[in-house]
């Protein structure tokens, strides 16, 4: 994969009790955030589909909801700009989105201008803090091509049971995989006692972005 140390990351699912896999909500990422010592960087992906409204020329592109770590799970940074700040991954904060080099060149014409800009995303201000490089390869979501922050906090869409987000880790390099998928299974445990009302699973699984992309 086209990342620093690929190896080190894992996606991470909850495992249903006929043992296939399973999204995880997003009160289950910060728990899994707050208590992991196994975690360097963890980042929740949820789905978007935006339509860029400004100039009189509507387009849907397809995009991800990132909690703020995203790119520093991936270990690469916007060519133009900046990354992600936690103070943006809150709700009620003006929006800001990072544009794929793809986008910028055929939405904005390869503008360098268009950091700090307002642009107008589901007829909404949003601010453009950065541009990815053209070399950027999103395994994790291929066909994307804007992100934003995430900004789910209390919001009631964050719960347990609501299993619309994947989680994608980048494990600390002192620590194996082995260790890390017995501590986050553990973990989750120690959730599904705490919540039982919450959970129909039974542990949690992780599974290597290469074995996930290939």
């Amino acid at each position: 994969l086209p990342y620093p140390q690929p190896e080190r990351l894992v996606f991470v699912w909850e495992r249903d009790r006929d043992g296939s896999r399973d999204n995880v909500g997003y009160a289950t990422f910060r728990d899994f955030m707050n208590e992991s010592r196994s975690i360097q960087y963890g980042a929740a992906i949820g789905d978007w589909q935006p339509t860029l409204s400004a100039d009189g020329r509507p387009e849907r592109v397809s995009g991800e909801r990132v909690s703020w770590q995203y790119f520093r799970v991936l270990g690469v940074r916007p060519e133009l700009g900046r990354d992600f700040l936690a103070e943006e991954d809150v709700p009620g904060q003006n929006q800001v989105v990072i544009l794929s080099h793809g986008l910028w060149e055929r939405r904005y014409g390869a503008d360098r201008s268009i950091i700090g800009r307002t642009i107008s995303i589901n007829d909404n201000p949003t601010t453009v803090i950065g541009v990815m490089p053209a070399s950027f390869d999103n395994v994790a979501s291929p066909s994307a091509q804007i992100w934003r922050a995430l900004g789910y906090a209390n919001q009631p869409f964050a719960c347990r049971t609501c299993h619309h987000l994947r989680m994608l880790a980048r494990i600390r390099p002192e620590i194996s995989l082995a260790t890390a998928m017995t501590e986050l299974d553990q973990t989750h445990r120690r959730m599904e006692k705490a919540y039982p009302d919450e959970y129909a699973s039974d542990g949690a699984m992780i599974v290597t972005m290469q074995d996930e992309a290939t």
